[in-house]
């Protein structure tokens, strides 16, 4: 009898734990599901800094280069100033408003559609998709470019940027920069020649500025095991800063929640950036990293567990400065009528598309590596 009774003891508590296993899969929300962990190696070069200086880095970087399959800054070397400057404008100034509901939003998506289909991508390839949902009662896409690789349930490196605009303005720096920046990484990705050990996503997002709408359709249509294949996703939003005398600074903010204390954390995307700062040698310019300020779309893609940062600039105003201690504080035209062709530095635009490209070979070699 004793033993019989263990026995069923035995079995009552395997059952016990294969339906805590099941319940516990199904009722588990995929946007908290974190995807499989990817751990940097520990860098000789960066530790937790919030401001990295080139100048007073004695340091080399052979010992991470090392690791790479080709050098952090060929893509860098590709990237156009020219090509940058006519997609701020055709998107600025030919469109201009880009606002949710509005004619512009329409006329961007077909502008984008144009740009990658020029790229060689296609709907009919599923390269190329259209994914449509409604905000506020109102239709909009998000346009998504994709580059496959033959590697079965490769993981997937996904670069982002919103094309619209709060209502009525141009909104070239608020972010008519950062579509710039992704239409250029699509060209220089694709004509570089270079194959890829994962999947990459270029992921045009609508609704930004009504709560990250757009980014949250993405992620929501995913099941778990795509969700779970996203191993980073580099967040493009104001790529470059208006003409003014205000002291401006590279900044790459991981932090995912839109309000709170939480600090911000490094990750496998704000390392990456650091070094190819380093690499390409911007002495010009100061680069803060990891930062609170500056969440954008990345707020649902870090609730997701997904290794996340926003690459924008930021001016130095102690007296506007939010979620940090460094003086870092939004564009003073962001949400303006100034917010135009006109007033934007394409420089800048150039200067940190080039750190995004870069930034992108470091973690696109990790995630290979891994």
């Amino acid at each position: 009898m004793r033993r019989a009774f263990c026995g069923l003891a035995v079995l009552f508590l395997v059952m016990l734990l294969l339906y805590s296993l099941v319940y516990n899969d199904l009722t588990a929300d995929r946007i908290t599901m974190a995807p499989k962990k990817i751990e940097l190696p520990s860098s000789p070069v960066i530790s937790n800094l919030k401001k990295v200086d080139v100048a007073s880095s004695s340091e080399k970087t052979e010992s991470f280069t090392l690791l790479q399959k080709r050098p952090a800054a060929e893509l860098a070397e590709l990237v156009s100033r020219e090509k940058l400057e006519g997609s701020l404008y055709a998107l600025s100034k030919t469109i201009g408003p880009r606002q949710l509901g509005g004619s512009g939003n329409l006329a961007t998506r077909r502008f984008i559609v144009a740009e990658l289909q020029a790229l060689g991508f296609r709907e009919s390839a599923k390269t190329l998709i259209r994914q449509g949902f409604n905000a506020f009662g109102r239709f909009t896409e998000n346009i998504i470019a994709v580059i496959p690789t033959d590697i079965s349930d490769a993981p997937i490196v996904a670069l982002g940027a919103h094309f619209d605009t709060v209502s009525n303005v141009e909104g070239a720096v608020d972010n008519a920069s950062g579509v710039a920046s992704l239409l250029e990484m699509a060209r220089v990705i694709r004509e570089s020649g270079q194959t890829f050990d994962f999947e990459i996503r270029l992921c045009f997002f609508s609704a930004e500025e009504n709560g990250y709408l757009g980014a949250y359709r993405y992620l929501n249509q995913l099941d778990r095991v795509s969700l779970m294949r996203h191993a980073a996703f580099i967040n493009m939003d104001m790529t470059g800063h208006g003409l003014n005398d205000s002291e401006q600074a590279l900044v790459v903010c991981t932090k995912g929640s839109p309000n709170g204390s939480d600090p911000a954390e490094p990750n496998l995307v704000s390392k990456s950036a650091e070094k190819a700062f380093l690499i390409l040698s911007l002495k010009a310019h100061e680069l803060y990293s990891p930062m609170n300020t500056g969440k954008h779309d990345i707020v649902p893609f870090v609730a997701g567990g997904i290794r996340s940062a926003t690459f924008s600039w930021r001016e130095i105003d102690f007296s506007r400065a939010a979620d940090n201690s460094y003086g870092l504080a939004p564009p003073t035209t962001m949400h303006t009528k100034e917010d135009s062709f006109e007033n934007i530095d394409v420089d800048s635009v150039f200067i940190m598309t080039r750190l995004i490209a870069a930034s992108f070979s470091i973690v696109g070699d990790y995630v290979a590596l891994k």
